[in-house]
């Protein structure tokens, strides 16, 4: 999962942002999308804008990595 879109199949969801933590190379990102909160972590990258708390922000993936699992 990531902020930005890295192929032309992603798929995306929307969520807003509840917080976003610098942790070195690495950047936690917490997204409330539906009530549901999801954490992504980002390599650390210079070109990389992050949205701020309260923000709508688009989660993208690969099709290929969604795996659904009954309740």
């Amino acid at each position: 999962m990531s902020l930005r879109k890295r192929d032309a199949r992603d798929v995306s969801i929307s969520g807003r942002v509840l917080h976003t933590d610098f942790m070195g190379s690495v950047i936690r990102a917490r997204v409330d999308v539906e009530g549901q909160p999801v954490s992504i972590d980002m390599f650390n990258q210079n070109d990389l804008t992050l949205p701020q708390p309260g923000a709508t922000a688009d989660l993208f993936f690969s099709p290929d990595d969604l795996l659904v699992l009954p309740k």
